[in-house]
């Protein structure tokens, strides 16, 4: 399968810039419910609460 532009500019990014992957535990899962957001995204509110989870971690955000 060839890759299009946009898959191509994707990859050269995630050479520069390592994408860190982390599982949703109870605890992000628990978390999300008490973020506030001005709308109900539920992909968002995970996101929030995984980034907030990890600022305990030295080195991440």
């Amino acid at each position: 399968m060839l890759e299009n532009d946009n898959e191509k500019g994707v990859r050269k990014i995630f050479q520069h810039f390592p994408l860190m992957e982390t599982e949703i535990n109870k605890e992000v899962a628990i978390h999300s419910r008490y973020v506030v957001l001005t709308h109900q995204d539920l992909a968002d509110r995970f996101l929030a609460a995984t980034a907030h989870g990890l600022r305990s971690y030295p080195g991440y955000c």
